[in-house]
Order: C-alpha cells, then sequence, then structure tokens
C-alpha cells in the first residue's frame, strides 16, 4: 500500500497555473481573500493527492496554531478545520475507489455515537437549536479530523514521521514562548504571550496560555518516556535539551493545570507501566540529576531575570504554586468554579440528554455565570459533556477516555517492539496528564487532541499488527 498516489508532478504544475488563472481573473473581479483562499485549498488538494502524508504534517502544524482564525459569516473559521475537510475528502475518494483499506475500532462507534447524542440533545432541548447545530457541525469537523488521521496513519515510516514532527513542533512552540514571554515583560509583543488577568501567560501558537502549558506537558510526557528507553539510547543528549525546554515553557505558560498535569502523568508512568523503574532509575541517576539540574537552572534564571514591572515572574511563580490548591484564590479561578456550580445547577433541567450543545451561550444570559474574553463556556471537559449532553453523553464522553487508555495498555503489554513500547507509554502517560488539565479547560473541542489520539490507536494497531503495515510508503 503506498500513500503515493499520482507520481506525474505535472498534475501539480497545472493546479498552480489554473489556480493563478483563476485567482488573475477574481482578483480584477474584487473577491480578493476568497480567490487567494480558493487558491491555497485548491493547492492543499493537489498536494495532498500527490502524497496525503504530507496532509497528516499540515493538519498536526495547524491544529498547533489555534490563535489563527478568520471570520466567514457567521462562522469562526480555523485553518485546521478547512484541511481536514480537504483530507476528507481526499480519503474518501482512496477508501471507496479500493486504493486503501478502512481501519476501524471500537473507539470510532463510541465517538459517532457521542456526536449523534449531542445532534439529539440539541434538537431537543437546546434553547437556540440554530447555534448548537452549527456547533455539533464543528464538532463533526473535530471527529472528522480523528478518522481522517487513523486512515492515513497505517505505517510505521508515517507514524515515526509525525511522533518526531510532533516533538519538534513542540520545542519549536516552547521556545517561541519562552522568547515571547521575556519580550512581553520589555514591551514587545510578537504573539506568543499575553495578560488577560495582569500576569503573563506564555501561549505560542494556541489561543491561550492553559492549552499552550498543557500541549508543552504532554511533549514533555513523551519525551519523559524517550529519555528513560533503551530505544532512544543514543538519542539521550538531545532528548534531554528537549525535556528541558518543555518543561520551561509549561512553568511560563503560568498554567497550575499544566503542572499538575505533568505530576499526574509522571506518576501514572511510574504505577502502571514502570514499577520497577525504581532499578533503572539507580542507574540512570546522573542523568536524571543532570535533567532536574538543568530544568531548574534554567527556569530560575528566566524566571529571575525577566521581571514585570517591579515583580520578577520567580515571585509570581511562588505566589502561583503557594495558591495551587486554593482555586478560589485569583480571579479567573474563582470565575471557573462559579461557572461550573452554575453549569450543573442548569444541567438538572434536562438531566439525561443535557441541554443541548453550547447551549450556555443562550442560558447564561441574564445569569450570574462570568464571560471568559467575550463570550460564555464551560472551562471544564466533563462538566461540559454533562450539562449539554446529560448522563448518557458524559457516560459516552467517559466511555472515549477510558477505551483509549486499555488500548494502549493493551498493546503496550503485548507489543515486542522497543519503539512502540516507549511510544505509547509515553502517549499514555501524556493522556493521563491531559485528564488533569483539561478539568480546568473544554480543549477536547480542539482538533489536536483527537489527532494526539489517533497517532496513539494507530500506533496501538501497528504494534499489535505489524502485518497492517504495508512493505513500502
Amino acid at each position: 500500500m503506498t500513500t503515493r498516489v499520482l507520481s506525474d508532478r505535472r498534475l501539480l504544475v497545472l493546479a498552480i497555473l489554473l489556480s493563478a488563472l483563476v485567482s488573475a481573473a477574481t482578483i480584477i473581479s474584487g473577491f480578493l481573500w476568497y480567490t487567494l483562499a480558493a487558491f491555497v485549498c485548491l493547492l492543499l488538494f493537489t498536494l495532498f493527492l500527490v502524497n496525503v502524508r504530507w496532509g497528516a504534517y499540515v493538519l498536526l502544524l495547524a491544529s498547533a496554531c489555534t490563535a489563527i482564525s478568520f471570520e466567514v459569516g457567521p462562522f469562526t473559521v480555523r485553518p485546521e478545520q478547512v484541511i481536514t475537510l480537504i483530507l476528507a475528502v481526499i480519503v474518501f475518494i482512496f477508501l471507496v475507489s479500493g486504493k486503501r483499506p478502512v481501519y476501524t475500532t471500537a473507539l470510532d462507534w463510541l465517538i459517532l455515537s457521542y456526536l449523534l447524542v449531542n445532534v439529539i440533545s440539541s434538537l431537543l432541548h437546546s434553547p437556540d437549536v440554530r447555534t448548537s447545530l452549527q456547533k455539533c457541525a464543528l464538532l463533526t469537523i473535530t471527529f472528522t479530523a480523528y478518522f481522517v488521521s487513523t486512515q492515513i496513519i497505517t505505517t510505521r515510516k508515517v507514524l515515526s514521521g509525525l511522533v518526531s514532527f510532533l516533538i519538534v513542533l513542540g520545542v519549536v512552540e516552547a521556545i517561541y514562548g519562552i522568547v515571547s514571554v521575556a519580550l512581553f515583560t520589555s514591551g514587545v509583543d510578537i504573539g506568543g504571550a499575553h495578560a488577560p488577568y495582569g500576569d503573563v501567560y506564555a501561549r505560542g501558537t494556541f489561543i491561550e496560555g492553559n492549552i499552550f502549558g498543557s500541549f508543552e506537558m504532554m511533549v514533555a510526557l513523551i519525551l519523559t518516556s524517550f529519555l528513560l528507553s533503551k530505544h532512544f539510547s543514543e538519542r539521550r543528549g538531545m532528548i534531554l535539551i528537549a525535556l528541558v525546554i518543555t518543561l520551561v515553557a509549561s512553568i511560563m505558560s503560568f498554567t497550575r493545570a499544566a503542572w499538575l498535569g505533568f505530576i499526574a502523568g509522571f506518576a501514572a508512568y511510574i504505577f502502571f507501566l514502570r514499577r520497577g523503574l525504581l532499578v533503572r532509575a539507580i542507574r540512570l541517576l546522573p542523568l536524571i540529576l543532570i535533567t532536574v539540574l538543568l530544568l531548574g537552572t534554567a527556569a530560575y534564571s528566566l524566571s529571575v531575570s525577566i521581571r514585570k514591572g517591579s515583580v520578577s515572574l520567580m515571585d509570581l511563580y511562588i505566589d502561583r504554586f503557594q495558591k495551587i490548591l486554593d482555586y478560589r484564590a485569583t480571579n479567573s479561578s474563582s470565575a471557573r468554579v462559579i461557572v461550573w456550580e452554575e453549569s450543573i445547577r442548569l444541567w438538572h433541567r434536562n438531566p439525561i440528554l443535557g441541554n443541548g450543545t453550547d447551549s450556555i451561550k443562550s442560558l447564561a444570559v441574564g445569569s450570574n455565570i462570568p464571560m471568559f474574553g467575550t463570550e460564555y463556556w464551560i472551562p471544564n471537559s466533563l462538566i461540559l459533556a454533562l450539562h449539554d449532553t446529560g448522563i448518557v453523553g458524559l457516560a459516552l464522553f467517559c466511555a472515549i477516555q477510558v477505551v483509549f487508555l486499555m488500548k494502549l495498555r493493551r498493546a503496550m503489554r503485548k507489543t515486542s517492539s522497543a519503539y512502540h513500547q516507549a511510544v505509547l507509554e509515553g502517549f499514555f502517560a501524556a493522556f493521563i496528564g491531559a485528564q488533569l488539565a483539561y478539568f480546568f479547560t473544554n480543549a477536547f473541542w480542539l482538533i489536536f487532541i483527537w489527532i494526539f489520539m489517533a497517532i496513539g490507536i494507530s500506533c496501538c494497531r501497528l504494534a499489535l499488527h505489524p502485518s497492517t503495515d504495508p512493505a513500502s510508503d
């Protein structure tokens, strides 16, 4: 099986020329932005048709750029949504033509069931059916990214390429976020940091610091697995540097949930996966001490040297850490608690199927529920599922998480591949960390986390059934 479908690159040249002619004609008629969008879409469609594997890389990159969006009528469109739809068309063509086999798991049916519950709940109970169905459409695109990715990641070459790209992306994002914080406190804004509540947050190319910090936390946990794996023993120096950079960036995101998420993920890694880690830890003690020393030195140097007015970031971090268990101690945190309490109270209106997808935007109007930014939303993935889709939806949502982790664990126990073992262990720990981190936001609506799950599920399949890995790519 091959992802390279069209070997004749003249098709690409022809598509570019055709797009240029169409663009020239429509620019003259005054539709500049729509023309540029059409040109880019046609170009991407052709590129992905030549080699669909490129689409997986572009989709992963775009999913990390959630700060980029465009207003198209009543919709806010993000690049990863457009790329998902383009890839969906191409993958559909490949599947119906028999050029690629169809890969499905029980997880797919749980996701489809959860989507169906969202639609039914919106039709029956939403106070604004149109808005809820629009959100269901966006949720459909998000889940489509998962399905598309599982159909593209069919070989170890594609899998290892995407995992490596994820690590590189995490390190580049981390550096961008760290530099942005340093410049932001000096009055220079390059887009990778913001101060929505007075404190300076690193956010990279993500929409907010919470998601950025959680992303870096997940990458750091994957790197931790690689650092302790025999398979990557020759690359431990590079992995160590990358781990320190991503952890520093996660700290500078000012996201307590990400800090706790890393602790939870690492604890899960030791308890579930490496109970014999103590023996290895003694053998790798010098490496561990070097990691801690580098991390402490880098974090301390940056936090002391970067100041916001007369206060250093170190002072802000100490204050944040002291309040880590007192979730009502800050304005944003106390607002979250209010939203959680009110969302649960509103859920009692329709406990079985909930109030409809994203119905909080209508139900919160005129109440004492605070806004985050310019709109109402529920900053908790579990409470969001409960409020929108009731007990039925919450059960399905939780089942998705549990089944995913069970599949990772099963594949880890049965695979004989050291590479797959390291990847699966890293993804298991990272997903555990994400459960805690996303308890304070609703990032499961983002395409990135579903691409992450698609990579994990594909790794399970390739680890358990190497025979499904085509010889060519």
